[in-house]
Parts: C-alpha cells; structure tokens; sequence
C-alpha cells in the first residue's frame, strides 16, 4: 500500500468535515518582514471553538497572541465575530518568500476539524 502524503489527507479531512468546520470566507495576505500576515474574518465560530494551526503546501504557520508583545502559542480562542489581522489582539504569520498577486491554498484548523482557503498575497 503507498503511504498517503500529508497534504493528501488534509484534503480528505477538509473535504469530509467541511460543514461542521468554522467558516473562513475570504482571507489575505500582508507582506512583512520574512513573510506574510493572514488577515481574516472566520464566520460560524461558535464560543468555545479554538483555531489550532494553520498550514500551507510547505509550511504551518505561527499563531502569535500579541498582548503587549507577540509570543507564539498553540491555540487561539474563537468567539462569535473573530477576525485575525495585523491589530488584533490574535495573529498568523507565515515565513518564506511571497510575491504580490501570489495564490496561496491555506488549511485552518479547529480541534480536529478543517476549513480550506485561497488566499492572495496583496499590499
């Protein structure tokens, strides 16, 4: 039997649980230093739920509480109207080279379930 890549069964997941999964309806990218800021608003976010990594082809990203100071943590908490951005209390960076106008596939995880997104590098 082939062993199954990663990504391959991320996909699987994402599909198979997909309306159960917190919505993210449209999210992009913000070039930093060293990478990219996603900036989101996650819709059908009950309270309680609990954003657990995010993950791209190549990398998972840093989920950072910046609250004087950023620090990564291993869970963000969800309320009802949740949005990740660049002035928000709870932020995602992703490391690497991006360019303007680059697509970019992003898995959102929430305690076991996923919701997929294509998200645009923009300024």
């Amino acid at each position: 039997m082939k062993r199954l890549g990663r990504s391959f069964v991320m996909l699987v997941l994402a599909v198979s649980s997909a309306a159960a999964a917190p919505l993210v309806p449209r999210a992009v990218l913000k070039p930093t230093t060293g990478g990219v800021l996603v900036e989101a608003a996650l819709s059908n976010v009950g309270e309680g739920d609990v954003l657990t990594g995010v993950w791209t082809a190549n990398a998972k990203a840093n989920l950072l509480e910046c609250a004087p100071r950023c620090r990564v943590v291993a869970s963000v908490p969800l309320s009802v109207g949740t949005t990740l951005g660049a002035r928000t209390r709870f932020r995602v960076v992703l490391g690497g080279r991006f360019r303007l106008g680059q697509k970019v596939g992003l898995l959102f995880s929430f305690r076991g379930r996923v919701a997929a997104v294509e998200a645009t590098v923009t300024r």
